[in-house]
């Protein structure tokens, strides 16, 4: 609280003993007039209040003196600080005399309670009188007080009590500015530069006007301000707090150096997220350069985007890079997506059937040959619309034991962009890749066509003709229910169809449906694969294949891969072709 003025009588011997007792008086305006205290007896007006008792707080103490000399009851949550007078003067009963005189701006209740003076009070026979400061100031200044006139004591209480009036008719009266409105200020320039901002429109995601500009400016500046803003809303909420009766009872210094490590605290906690990208990049060179000086094998891909100043820094990297670690099973991606990026893998071992599983689950997205023959690092995509979006890593070592790792990162099937789609190194056709996969796993490889071969399907010396690729097995639980169609039409190609279980009714439904075109015999008694053709003009049209595994269990599709369905050369083929009449 500020110091109004300071009144010393310097009557007093410094080294002795001192009487110190602070009090707490009230400064209740009502239409223009205060509520001061007359004594009848010797004139003059003072402001309701009086000593503190020990260990009352100043509401209280401006609450207890406040009723006992006027019967004004103040409304607590109404206290505000005005000022204080500090007093020194040569005491009664002690060497010195030392008070501070509180003042307080406070309101009060309507109804007014009976006074409940003491003995000294009701012998100067005070009253409650609303009136100007001015009337107030002239009857304290008559210097017509009686047997009170000349007491030093006295005379140290008009002289305080005459200064505090003087000094609110100088202010007009007026409540004193509150520091606690400038914590308003940075809401007050938000929605201002909102209004701009809907007026004038604003460069920040396009321009945008009306109630988009206004939405945009305030959360604009809003972030910009934040850490303003933060300690604002401590202060108000301090503020807020200090009326309750609890707080009141901490000291005011301690209170406020609390409030101050609060917003220190979340001051720096809005700095460390604000800097926390960069505290990051600092942790992803660091981890990056220990996996660069660790690994086995550095792989550089994407060298059309490379970096003069190098990958987060480093400069031997200036592209993108993948470092694999084949002692600890690590798998780093060094790259630039907008910005600096190192992001690490550490693989587990698995069985060759997992890796089986990931190869029917996701298709290959990049496959990195490394120093070693059939030693690779393959990245699995999702799907094939979604190459830029790697899901899965599998990295087969020199010891021939495979690790893996599912990027589930993200939960919402986006996972983690490794800037493979268009590396430099061998990115697998889709198709290829699943004809190669299919020959690897498939139960049955059964040629036709052998009077059309070709010098090798995708370049595979071991498929010289057209060939259909069937897996009808449950390997370690898993179905896999597919058929492959490896052909040569005018160019390689590869058809793969997964098929899915089907009860006796559906089978029955396609038999009167279509008509048969190519039945293949498989390898056990009774398991077949069965082709059927709308008929007609459309005979050398495949329109739905079934399988017969060897559970018994039907699996079909019907093929609508386009309006004449898919052409899958099977009319001419060696094994037995249905005749329309059978």
């Amino acid at each position: 609280m500020r110091t109004l003025f300071v009144i010393d009588k310097k009557d007093y011997n410094e080294n002795g003993t001192a009487f110190v007792r602070p009090s707490v008086r009230g400064i209740i305006q009502k239409d223009g007039k205060y509520a001061l205290i007359h004594s009848l007896k010797y004139d003059y007006y003072k402001f309701p209040g009086g000593g503190a008792e020990k260990g009352e707080d100043h509401t209280a103490t401006l609450c207890r003196e406040v009723l006992e000399e006027s019967g004004l009851v103040v409304i607590p949550s109404s206290v505000r600080e005005y000022g204080l007078v500090h007093r020194v003067q040569k005491g009664f009963d002690s060497d010195m005399f030392i008070q501070d005189n509180y003042y307080y701006f406070c309101d009060a209740e309507k109804e007014i309670q009976p006074q409940r003076l003491e003995h000294n009070e009701a012998e100067e026979q005070f009253v409650l009188e609303f009136v100007t400061l001015k009337d107030a100031i002239e009857a304290n200044e008559r210097h017509d007080h009686g047997e009170k006139a000349g007491s030093e004591r006295f005379e140290c209480i008009i002289q305080r009590e005459t200064g505090v009036m003087h000094m609110l008719e100088k202010e007009g009266g007026k409540k004193r500015f509150s520091p606690l409105l400038l914590t308003f200020i940075p809401y007050a320039a938000i929605l201002l530069y909102g209004l701009f901002c809907a007026v004038h429109g604003i460069e920040f995601w396009g321009t945008a006007y009306g109630f988009d500009g206004f939405f945009l400016g305030v959360m604009f500046f809003s972030i910009y301000l934040s850490p303003l803003l933060v300690v604002c809303l401590i202060i108000q909420l301090a503020c807020l707090a200090r009326q309750i009766s609890f707080f009141k009872r901490i000291n005011k210094k301690k209170f406020a150096i609390a409030v101050g490590v609060i917003c220190a605290v979340a001051v720096a906690v809005i700095a460390l997220i604000y800097f926390s990208p960069e505290i990051e990049t600092m942790a992803e060179k660091h981890r990056a350069k220990s996996m660069l000086k660790k690994s086995d094998e550095v792989i550089s891909y994407n060298e059309s985007y490379q970096r003069v100043d190098g990958i987060l820094g480093i400069e031997e990297i200036t592209n993108d890079s993948i470092l694999i670690d084949y002692d600890k099973k690590k798998i780093g991606f060094l790259m630039y997506n907008d910005y600096d990026e190192y992001i690490e893998y550490e693989l587990e071992e698995c069985e060759n059937n997992t890796i089986t599983r990931i190869a029917q689950q996701y298709d290959v997205q990049a496959v990195v040959p490394l120093d070693s023959p059939g030693i690779t690092l393959t990245a699995y995509t999702r799907e094939a619309g979604y190459k830029h979006m790697t899901a899965a890593l599998v990295l087969e070592t020199r010891d021939g034991v495979y690790y893996k790792e599912k990027l589930d990162k993200d939960g919402d099937g986006a996972y983690e962009f490794l800037g493979l789609k268009d590396s430099d190194f061998s990115v697998y056709d889709d198709e290829e890749y699943r004809a190669q996969r299919m020959l690897k796993y498939c139960d049955v490889t059964i040629p036709y066509n052998k009077d059309e071969q070709v010098g090798g399907i995708f370049g595979r010396g071991d498929i010289t003709s057209d060939t259909i690729l069937i897996d009808y097995s449950d390997d370690y639980g898993y179905s896999t229910r597919k058929v492959g169609f490896l052909m040569n039409n005018g160019e390689d190609e590869y058809l793969e169809y997964d098929l899915s279980q089907c009860s006796k009714t559906t089978f029955e439904g396609i038999k009167q449906q279509f008509k048969v075109q190519a039945v293949v015999p498989l390898d056990s008694p009774g398991v077949n694969l069965t082709t059927y053709t709308s008929g007609g003009e459309n005979s050398d049209l495949t329109a739905a294949v079934v399988l017969s595994t060897e559970d018994g269990v039907f699996c079909a599709t019907k093929l609508y891969v386009s309006a004449a369905d898919q052409f899958l050369d099977l009319k001419d083929c060696e094994y037995y072709v249905y005749s329309e009449s059978n």
